[in-house]
């Protein structure tokens, strides 16, 4: 809950890239403790207690404990579920390893102070994948379950408005997110445009477009093209009619 002190450890190889991590809790509450191990070898497993309320791993352990063995350990001491596992990089492998133990959150090391600010506070509620939009203009943090993970703006495909919620496709996959289409043209008004009520489309991924049908093409999706934006349609893309 917001506003407790909270007693947290931070696990990483690496000090001063654990150094950056650690400035980023603490721009979101100063009022907690923390403990840092840098050689959880040395410093033994039995160091991995319930007495911390979040305990922040680095996945990528050189010469170290295996990360699989240190998370066997956490879930046999039944604490795993206050585990957030953090990386550079993620991959299909990673997500599969993490998944099958329960962990918290897996999160990008270069998550945004919003997300971690909401894991850190959470309400518990990981019903819904969901997109927000960090500081970085260029990219998004994708919230799928309980995993975080970067995506590049420019690898949305398009987005679909569904009631209250807009709907962004990633490489075949749907992710929901609480803001205004509107809001979102604004935000990035070079890389997407509207074309229908409910949809706009990443101008990056435009193929072709069936004139007589009025269906925009992007990738193998093919989309309605709405009356009301076929004119700025076809200036953007110089179609001629």
């Amino acid at each position: 809950m917001e506003g407790s002190k909270l007693n947290i450890l931070v696990i990483d190889d690496e000090p001063d890239l654990a150094s950056m991590f650690i400035e980023k809790i603490n721009s979101v509450s100063s009022d907690y403790t923390i403990t840092y191990i840098e050689k959880l070898e040395k410093a033994g497993l039995n160091q991995l207690n319930d007495t911390f309320d979040y305990i922040f791993l680095d996945f990528v352990r050189k010469g170290q404990i295996e990360t699989t063995k240190v998370l066997n350990y956490l879930s046999t001491h039944q604490i795993v579920n206050r585990t957030i596992v953090y990386s550079s990089f993620f991959n299909q492998d990673l997500y599969n390893t993490l998944y099958q133990f329960h962990i918290h959150s897996y999160i990008p090391r270069g998550v945004s102070p919003e997300i971690l600010r909401n894991i850190l506070f959470s309400k518990g509620d990981t019903d819904n994948n969901e997109v927000l939009i960090t500081e970085e203009k260029d990219r998004i943090s994708v919230k799928k379950g309980n995993y975080y993970f970067n995506v590049l703006i420019q690898d949305i495909e398009y987005i679909e408005v569904e009631g209250r919620y807009v709907f962004f496709f990633v490489n075949g996959e749907r992710y929901v997110y609480r803001e205004s289409l509107k809001n979102i043209l604004e935000l990035y008004p070079d890389r997407f445009t509207r074309i229908h009520l409910n949809y706009a489309i990443n101008l990056d991924k435009f193929v072709k477009f069936d004139y007589p049908k009025k269906r925009v093409y992007v990738g193998n999706t093919d989309l309605p093209l709405g009356r009301k934006y076929q004119k700025e349609f076809y200036q953007i893309f110089r179609i001629k009619y």
